[in-house]
């Protein structure tokens, strides 16, 4: 799995950024939480935090009841 990152949401593992070619990732949810972003394809892994980090705070808002939880927002990549 050369060239994959991990994805890591407010302190968590959202899902790995796959190399799909030409200059494209593919994002696999690890979380379910993230499930519908798993399987689209992105321009770049900073594409797919920034999506993962809108999915996130879309969450949060939803859920008001958790936002001291949600305010610990911000991606992290690693290589896997």
């Amino acid at each position: 799995m050369s060239g994959a990152f991990i994805i890591e949401i407010s302190e968590e593992t959202a899902g790995l950024a796959l190399p799909a070619g030409d200059h494209q990732f593919r994002f696999a949810a690890t979380d379910p939480r993230y499930a519908s972003l798993d399987g689209r394809m992105f321009s770049s892994v900073g594409a797919i935090e920034r999506a993962a980090e809108q999915l996130r705070r879309n969450r949060c808002k939803e859920q008001r009841s958790r936002a001291a939880a949600c305010d610990r927002g911000g991606s992290r990549r690693r290589a896997a």
